[in-house]
């Protein structure tokens, strides 16, 4: 009878450490399954994360464009005023030829003597 208790009691010794085992195979599986869906979603972020920012840095380059403000050198000629330059330079970004004569006048730090000598230079801004 000893014989028959301990062959039992084996079995179900083995039968538990085999459920044992496929229980930790079982949550092994549910942990590898979770690591693997929290990469999908990782790199499913940084590709959508890098369209956005791509077609933002697109967009934002077409509208800087447009209005942007530079600033060139013009040489002063014999006769020229500062009405006369503007007027030659006035682009889209200004309402009025005066507009762009105050600000030449503030950029070059002309005061108020505005006399231009010729072969001078003065910096002119407009738009592209």
């Amino acid at each position: 009878m000893d014989k028959v208790i301990t062959m039992k009691a084996s079995y179900y010794e083995r039968l538990e450490r085999e459920n044992i085992r496929k229980a930790r195979v079982n949550n092994r599986t549910a942990v590898v399954k979770k690591q693997r869906l929290t990469l999908l979603l990782i790199f499913v972020a940084v590709i959508v994360s890098s369209i956005i920012f791509a077609s933002g840095r697109v967009y934002a380059k077409g509208s800087i464009s447009e209005n942007n403000k530079v600033y060139k050198s013009v040489m002063i000629y014999s006769g020229d005023t500062l009405e006369t330059i503007a007027n030659d330079n006035i682009t889209d970004g200004y309402s009025s030829v005066d507009d762009l004569v105050k600000e030449v006048v503030m950029i070059n730090n002309l005061g108020a003597v505005r006399d231009l000598v010729p072969g001078n230079h003065i910096i002119v801004p407009y738009y592209n």
